[in-house]
């Protein structure tokens, strides 16, 4: 029996959003192995359904399609045209509704910062780009090989942004943010110079809360956090594709703290939801390798072990022998 879904009303899978033009977007990415085709983005115009725009852009793909980060709706919707679904992560939903800013320990941080500097929602232009560029250039991680596919660029021109500024000028963190539905947006980019002050992203965050809530909508997405899920399980319970990314996990962990991102996000008490691989093939462990090496997980893992490599001393430390 067939499974009728409001999918006018879908949230889009991650990075993808609603834009007010005629015509659409999609980015693909061909994974040679699996002969599939990933669609990392895609702008969808307003008046189109999810529904009309899987049925026009995606279903007739050659090959067949990979989509990354897909709410549940959405898998079940993409499961009735037999689509093979895993869960992969989990998104953090804030309802703007709801009191998830108003936590003491985030108020406390919250109240300290605005003694320095304010948040301000800035139009991406060339300049501004640049700006945000050298800012992700400064970031505690900005020397490594970074992620591609997984996040909107600061170039995309369907994003908005909300900075924090000192009192001294200086450009001390960032979010980027994407339209996901009427009523929703998903931070897509954040970015925090190495020495930006404590709490400065949790300011930015709670000021944007309430810039959109201000706007009467409903949704403020902080984004995913992949593998949580599989820690939660017990060894038994792990399918063979399961124990496969989660093996990718634990060797990812040194380069990805995913644990790291979970803990940060967790502090707003979000709405946890499962975000979904779907595709019109089969999700085995040589579409997820493709696909991990596409994203860059690949370089990142050389990196740290290069590293090591050359820093054994800080390895044996990060191991907790030293």
């Amino acid at each position: 029996m067939s499974v009728l879904y409001d999918t006018s009303c879908l949230n889009l899978p991650l990075s993808w959003d609603y834009a007010p033009g005629q015509l659409a977007a999609i980015r693909k990415i061909h994974l040679p192995f699996s002969n599939l085709t990933w669609v990392p983005f895609a702008t969808i115009p307003k008046q189109f359904s999810f529904k009309d725009f899987f049925s026009t852009h995606i279903h007739t793909l050659d090959g067949g399609y990979v989509l990354r980060g897909c709410p549940k709706p959405v898998a079940e919707y993409l499961k009735t045209n037999r689509a093979d679904c895993l869960v992969t992560g989990s998104e953090a939903i804030l309802k703007l509704s709801g009191n998830h800013v108003e936590k003491e320990s985030v108020q406390k941080q919250v109240r300290a910062n605005h003694k320095l500097g304010s948040t301000y929602e800035i139009e991406l232009n060339q300049e501004t780009i640049e700006k945000l560029d050298r800012l992700k250039k400064g970031a505690r991680h900005g020397n490594k090989p970074q992620l591609e596919f997984v996040f909107r660029d600061v170039s995309y021109e369907g994003s908005r942004c909300f900075v924090f500024i000192d009192a001294k000028k200086t450009l001390q963190g960032a979010i980027t943010m994407v339209k996901r539905s009427e009523t929703a947006y998903n931070i897509e980019l954040m970015l925090k110079h190495q020495e930006a002050n404590f709490g400065v992203m949790e300011t930015i965050i709670h000021d944007a809360f309430y810039a959109l809530k201000k706007e009467g909508l409903a949704e403020l997405g902080l984004n995913e956090v992949p593998f949580i899920h599989l820690e939660k399980k017990k060894k038994h319970q792990l399918n063979h594709v399961e124990r496969a990314m989660l093996n990718v996990a634990r060797v990812m962990k040194p380069t990805y703290n995913y644990q790291g991102l979970y803990y940060f996000k967790n502090k707003f008490d979000p709405i946890w939801r499962d975000v979904y691989l779907c595709s019109s093939g089969k999700i085995d462990e040589l579409l997820l390798l493709e696909m991990a090496f596409k994203m860059g997980y690949i370089n990142l893992a050389l990196f740290q072990t290069m590293n090591d490599i050359l820093d054994p001393k800080a390895l044996l430390t990060r191991l907790n022998i030293l």
